[in-house]
């Protein structure tokens, strides 16, 4: 073979190799764990999207409008959550304002306070920074919105206080903690290397930490608090021009399911607040389908609800593949089955929320219910 057509093929071989790791194919082996769909129509009115996404409206993200919207048609998602930070610039952008349809784009703030990052949602108030917790809690409440702790319990940038009041929800799981965790190597590797969905399935880490911290702060407080499992997505950490952290790789990582009558920003935010949902990680499969109810013999509770201890009152969890089903009641397991049902009569009030095992990887977490006396 002559040089000339030897180089000439080397470079074809570089080119292509490099074409398929910009678009997202893995040249990896597939993971043995097979993916699936439920059908939509098993829970009607049931919405997802996902949490927490950082455009180029933040300091720390090169992320576009049009790669949002991009990536959320490719995951099939009916909405996605902006947060940038102390801004909502991105409600002005023109891919935003050009935008309509699905996916249903919603642009809340993400405020640096004095004891940690405050996600605010259906307000438009103007705030200060760093601003009082309290203080921003308590405005977003009166301007009809509602307030999320961000990434809390992450090493990087925790939340201080603890006694701050009337939150609506907390983020039990953020992807950023986990990259902050990450060996940044083996991270980059995987990021170039695996396949969007591939890649999830090796980064996630079971929130714990997070999760016991949710049930105290509920068992305490004796309220419900929405869970929210947030990507936290940028565009940023570039290797040879190549972002470690982007869209196409976050998205698939959490997701957020919403029970709605309509898919507007309002029956979002709304339902996301009262805690009416859960969130998946779906590199394990889709989660359609999922149902965690209490029954009395008048009245079926939802998640985020409160029910009356009536007797008998049942609850009831449903998955969409047999699978390990816990039942937790203030923080500490009382049912576990392996199986696609799990119920329980229960007379004992406090918060009840159910998590959902594949391969001993956690697959949903749903909401909670109140029990009272």
């Amino acid at each position: 073979m002559p040089p000339e057509q030897g180089v000439q093929q080397l470079k074809l071989t570089l080119l292509l190799l490099v074409s398929v790791i910009l678009a997202g194919c893995s040249i990896a082996p597939k993971s043995p764990i097979s993916l699936f769909e439920s059908s939509r129509s098993s829970v009607p009115q049931t919405y997802r999207g996902v949490f927490h996404i950082h455009t180029q409206y933040s300091h720390d993200s090169s992320g576009s409008i049009a790669g949002i919207l991009e990536t959320a048609r490719e995951n099939k998602l009916d909405f996605a959550v902006i947060t940038d930070h102390n801004t909502m610039d991105a409600k002005n952008d023109a891919g935003t304002v050009k935008h309509s349809g699905t996916p249903l784009l919603i642009i809340g703030n993400e405020l640096s306070t004095t004891d940690g990052h405050l996600i605010a949602l259906g307000t438009t108030e103007n705030f200060e920074s760093p601003i009082n917790p309290q203080k921003a809690i308590e405005t977003i409440r009166k301007d009809g919105g509602f307030s999320v702790l961000a990434h809390p319990v992450c090493e990087k940038s925790y939340w201080k206080d603890w006694s701050v009041r009337d939150f609506d929800a907390m983020e039990v799981y953020n992807h950023a903690c986990d990259f902050y965790d990450a060996n940044k190597i083996g991270f980059g590797i995987k990021t170039i290397l695996f396949s969007p969905s591939l890649f999830a399935r090796f980064i996630v880490r079971e929130p714990r930490e997070a999760l016991q911290k949710w049930d105290l702060l509920m068992v305490e407080r004796g309220r419900v608090i929405s869970a929210i499992g947030a990507l936290d997505a940028h565009v940023r950490y570039r290797i040879l021009g190549f972002p470690m952290m982007r869209y196409a790789n976050t998205f698939p990582i959490v997701t957020l399911y919403v029970s709605a009558d309509s898919l507007s920003e309002q029956e979002i935010l709304k339902n996301l607040a009262s805690g009416n949902g859960y969130f998946a990680f779906e590199s394990y499969g889709r989660a359609d389908g999922f149902q965690f109810q209490a029954q009395s013999a008048s009245h079926i509770y939802k998640m985020g609800s409160a029910a009356e201890s009536e007797t008998p009152l049942t609850l009831t969890v449903r998955v969409p593949r047999k699978s390990e089903i816990r039942l937790i009641h203030n923080g500490k397991i009382v049912k576990k089955t392996e199986d696609s049902m799990l119920s329980l009569d229960v007379r004992s009030p406090g918060i009840y929320r159910a998590e959902v095992f594949l391969n001993g990887k956690i697959w949903i977490v749903s909401n909670p219910i109140m029990v009272q006396a």
